[in-house]
């Protein structure tokens, strides 16, 4: 409204921005971890060299347009309206260049790869931006350069799965250290640890290891690792072995299934109730 009815019309206009520009760049879950330095190179539009920015050949220099005297806009009147539109001559810049620069055509910029070196963080996320402040296009003709915005891809672990700060890795063991206890070394993101497995411990429990997750960018420390337990039922057994899988089957009886034993007694209530 104000510059509909001649409002402001002696405000100077505000520099133009450069375009923002984004990368994305693909890490390793181990990278991201750690964190790591790479080096870039961005195609953008950079400065022009020739004439510095300006647009100008070395002949003339960018003058103020003499149509809107710097403001970008000219005003007319219409009846009891005064109207603001665009100025024809300049085409809303507020200046002109007489001879404009070969190099750029004028525009003050022209495109150029340039090499930036960049810190990701230790614990970035798939999808994380980092933005640099004013590493993106530059302004036509003067102004503000845009920001460089740099989009994380963590590639997917072998190994490891991510929720946030933790990791999950599923462990198979076998019947006899489920049902007697062990203790296991297992692969961590950087390096490996022991893990104790419990007596009677059941297929899919969950085991919490301390610290020994991922590096967290918003916290000091790190997350856990979880520990997916699952049991695998032996399968190929020599006559020997099924020999001594039905004594032992023979001998357990439901004392050595508790959770067996608590489901058959649900079922049992079920039925006994209806």
């Amino acid at each position: 409204f104000e510059n509909f009815f001649g409002g402001g019309g002696g405000r100077s206009r505000r520099p133009s921005r450069g375009r923002d520009i984004s990368v994305k760049v693909e890490l390793t879950l181990e990278e991201a971890f750690n964190g790591v330095t790479r080096e870039l190179s961005i195609p953008k539009m950079e400065k022009c060299a020739k004439c510095s920015g300006t647009g100008a050949t070395e002949r003339t220099k960018r003058q103020n347009c003499p149509t809107c005297q710097g403001r970008g806009k000219v005003q007319f009147s219409q009846g009891f309206f005064t109207i603001s539109k665009t100025c024809h001559k300049c085409h809303g810049e507020g200046f002109f260049v007489e001879h404009p620069c070969e190099a750029c055509n004028g525009s003050g910029t022209e495109s150029k790869n340039k090499h930036i070196k960049i810190t990701i963080p230790k614990g970035v996320d798939d999808d994380s931006k980092l933005r640099l402040e004013a590493e993106g296009d530059s302004a036509p003709q003067g102004g503000y350069p845009g920001d460089l915005y740099v989009i994380i891809s963590v590639k997917k672990h072998p190994i490891f799965e991510r929720d946030g700060d933790d990791l999950i890795y599923e462990l198979p063991i076998s019947f006899p250290q489920a049902s007697l206890g062990c203790e296991i070394e297992i692969p961590i993101i950087d390096g490996r640890t022991t893990l104790k497995i419990e007596k009677g411990t059941q297929s899919n429990s969950v085991l919490r290891v301390k610290g020994k997750g991922m590096s967290s960018l918003r916290h000091r420390g790190r997350g856990d690792l979880l520990v997916k337990v699952f049991v695998e039922v032996p399968t190929n057994l020599n006559s020997k072995q099924e020999e001594l899988m039905r004594e032992f089957a023979k001998i357990s009886g439901d004392n050595v299934q508790p959770m067996k034993s608590s489901f058959f007694k649900k079922i049992s209530d079920f039925f006994s109730s209806k």
